[in-house]
This record gives C-alpha cells, sequence and structure tokens, in this order.
C-alpha cells in the first residue's frame, strides 16, 4: 500500500537505492551455488558491471529470496520510486481539478437554480403586465390603450402592435430576458 510510504522513507529508500547501485549497480542475478550447506540454502546473488563482478548474498538464500532480491537491484528499485512519486504526483494534479469541476458544477447549479426561480416567477409577472394594460385602459370610452394613437381623426391605432410588444415582453419575462 503506497500510502504506508510516506515522503521521508520514499526518500530514504531512494537514498538506500542509490547507495546500493554505486556499491554493486546490477543487474542482480540469482544463481545456484551447489556446494550450498543445505540443499534449501544454496542460492546466491551476484551482480556484475564492466569492471567486476561480485556476491551480494552468498549461498545462504533461499532460491525464492534470491530471485526476490535480485528483481530488485537499484535501477529497478529507482524506477518504482519514480514511478510511484510521479502517481503521488498525478494524483495530487487530479485531486486539484476535482476540486475545480466540483466547485463548477456548484456554480452551474445555482445559475440553474436561478432560472428555475426566474420561470417560476414569469408567468406571475407576465399576468402582472397584462392587468397594469388593462386598468390603464379603464375609464378611456373609445376601448383603445393609451398612447394607440387612435383619433377620432385617424381610426388606425396601435392596439395591435402593443398587443405584439406585449406579447414579446411576456416571452421575454418568460425567458427571463427581461422585467415586465
Amino acid at each position: 500500500m503506497t500510502d504506508s510510504i510516506t515522503p521521508e522513507r520514499l526518500s530514504e529508500l531512494r537514498e538506500i537505492a542509490s547507495r546500493a547501485g554505486v556499491e554493486s549497480p546490477g543487474p542482480w542475478s540469482p544463481d545456484q551455488w551447489l556446494d550450498g550447506m543445505s540443499p534449501d540454502l544454496n542460492w546466491e546473488v551476484h551482480y556484475s558491471t564492466d569492471a567486476e563482478d561480485g556476491i551480494l548474498v552468498a549461498g545462504q538464500a533461499t532460491e525464492q529470496s534470491a530471485r526476490h532480491i535480485a528483481a530488485f537491484d537499484p535501477p529497478t528499485v529507482l524506477a518504482l520510486l519514480d514511478a510511484l512519486q510521479y502517481a503521488r504526483d498525478c494524483d495530487d494534479r487530479l485531486s486539484v481539478q476535482v476540486d475545480e469541476y466540483i466547485d463548477e458544477v456548484a456554480d452551474l447549479q445555482q445559475q440553474l437554480d436561478e432560472a428555475r426561480k426566474r420561470i417560476e416567477r414569469a408567468p406571475a409577472d407576465a399576468f402582472g403586465a397584462v392587468i397594469k394594460a388593462v386598468v390603464e385602459t379603464e375609464g378611456d370610452p373609445t376601448g383603445h390603450l393609451p398612447n394607440c394613437g387612435y383619433t377620432e381623426d385617424d381610426p388606425t391605432c396601435g392596439c395591435a402592435a402593443f398587443g405584439e410588444r406585449l406579447g414579446s415582453t411576456l416571452l421575454a419575462a418568460l425567458c427571463g430576458e427581461g422585467d415586465v
């Protein structure tokens, strides 16, 4: 489990692997030692470089232990530690991104809630505009809307145009694009 490897432990493991790599860099290989004291403990771990060959564990390991030790030579351990650090860095970056997405979703949810409130309120606001227009025409003996342009001399009026404007106003109010 990577959580048990603290940053301090990671640094310590990196230092150990680096020092081991200087002393016996690898590759490491398991090798059976036929002159072993016990048939089970007759494996050793070798390393070789351009300059020398050496023995890390001399004839005192089981085959499984020797293979395990050889598999984790310094270059391998350092590569694994690098991969672990990279994964942690990616996790940190992704955590920041997830937090940003959560904030963005919360903002979008708030905008959606506000739009729903406008939609719920729009019919009442639009109905209020119609009532206001009707009240303003009351008492006009011609039955026309105020400022429609109707006169006895010119019977054409703007009531139809007002109806169109009222329809646009109602539509805008329903869409939350304007005040009624």
